[in-house]
């Protein structure tokens, strides 16, 4: 088989094959344009010459997800309907990038995380401001903005102006205000002008400090909530409804769905853009995989990402259309012979993510520590810059192979 040089100066279309729990509410198009951005930044700009112009596939599958018959009655006690529906991105993001720090006020959350970590503070605040709707499109210059701003972190890990600030919207200022003079602006950023990003980050930050008062009391207290069994019933229900539907006429519903998006982005594959990215994350890489062992083995994927998924558990319980049972330890999984290189990614800490490397001949393992508790693990991967470096250097690294 052909392999993909990831140094090759070329630009390719891009598909996301998004897990379970994901729906289309008013974060779903914010969330979306950020992780594009994000894409683009790192990992995309890793492996072509031209990642602004990739064509990025975001194939949505969770309108065929499960749809409980009785609103969730199922549950033993009503308080798990209620309890959490006031809650917001901002509690999440909250919850997993400041769990384990002591917070004064609500408006020094930022500067609090920021005298543990710089990095991780940057981080809180640009997972905030991709989940922040002011109206602008910022996504863009937010994730290139991005890349400096943990660049400096790393560099200047505890910075003497850190001392001088009192509150959130300081901190928010003088980062900037720092970046700015640090190095010259990138041309995204120069472009949309730092004034609007001042005031896009400066609402972030201010939806932060109104969902903070919980930390003042236990940063961790949040993530004991009952509503995690609303949570599971989506979760199981989608993971059981896509094994049911995928046995109708011509692959049901979701698949259909999803590989009407790769057949996409191979037309939209060129001379200048002739290689095709797959990213599957959590059950959206079992999705992908069954895809392209059974029901579309004819495209041709030139790196498949699994990212936070259950591909080696469902082939252990031999769960996919094309496993098969006479295949088992000690033996592996032979190659897919439409895809030129697996890379499968996993945080320790997540315990829905599952290792490859010893069932599938083809894939090879890598890990990251996301530096967020165990419950945050799963979902904080493509909504984190920090992520987004990591891959993106884990690709560099593949760069001579």
């Amino acid at each position: 088989m052909s392999r993909l040089r990831l140094g090759e100066a070329i630009i390719m279309p891009l598909v996301f094959v998004h897990g379970v729990n994901v729906r289309k509410d008013a974060s779903y198009e914010v969330n979306q344009a950020a992780r594009d951005a994000l894409f683009r930044q790192y990992a995309l700009s890793a492996i072509c010459a031209k990642p602004s112009h990739s064509a990025i596939e975001n194939p949505y599958w969770g309108q065929y997800g499960a749809d409980p018959a009785w609103h969730f009655a199922s549950l033993p006690d009503s308080k798990y309907q209620t309890f959490g529906q006031s809650d917001t991105i901002y509690d999440q993001i909250l919850s997993e990038t400041a769990w384990d720090v002591q917070v004064s006020a609500p408006d020094r959350v930022l500067l609090s995380i920021a005298n543990v970590s710089l990095e991780r503070a940057v981080n809180c605040l640009w997972c905030a401001a991709a989940c922040t709707d002011t109206g602008k499109p910022v996504s863009l210059a937010l994730a290139q903005l991005s890349a400096k701003a943990l660049l400096y972190a790393q560099e200047h890990q505890n910075p003497s102006w850190l001392a001088g600030l009192t509150d959130d919207s300081q901190f928010v200022e003088t980062l900037l205000t720092v970046l700015e003079s640090w190095q010259s602006a990138s041309g995204g950023i120069e472009a949309f002008g730092l004034s609007t990003l001042w005031d896009h980050m400066k609402t972030s930050a201010q939806e932060l400090a109104q969902r903070a008062a919980g930390l003042l009391v236990n940063p961790s207290a949040r993530v004991v909530r009952p509503w995690v069994n609303y949570k599971l019933i989506i979760f199981l229900g989608d993971v059981f409804v896509y094994l049911r539907d995928r046995d109708a006429a011509g692959g049901g519903k979701i698949v259909n769905e999803v590989v009407t998006a790769f057949r996409r982005a191979e037309q939209a594959k060129n001379t200048d853009d002739p290689k095709l990215v797959i990213v599957g994350h959590s059950m959206g890489g079992n999705i992908a995989y069954d895809i392209l062992s059974h029901f579309a083995p004819d495209i041709r994927v030139n790196l498949f990402l699994t990212v936070g998924s259950q591909v080696a558990m469902f082939e252990e319980l031999k769960l996919f259309k094309a496993s098969s049972p006479t295949i088992a330890a000690p033996s592996t999984v032979p190659p897919l012979q439409n895809v030129d290189r697996w890379i499968n990614v996993l945080d320790l800490n997540d315990v829905l993510a599952y290792s490859t490397g010893k069932i599938f001949a083809q894939s090879s393992d890598t890990t990251f520590d996301n530096h967020v508790p165990v419950w945050a693990s799963h979902t904080t991967y493509f909504s984190s810059p920090l992520f987004h470096r990591r891959l993106q250097r884990r690709l560099l690294e593949n760069d001579t192979q």
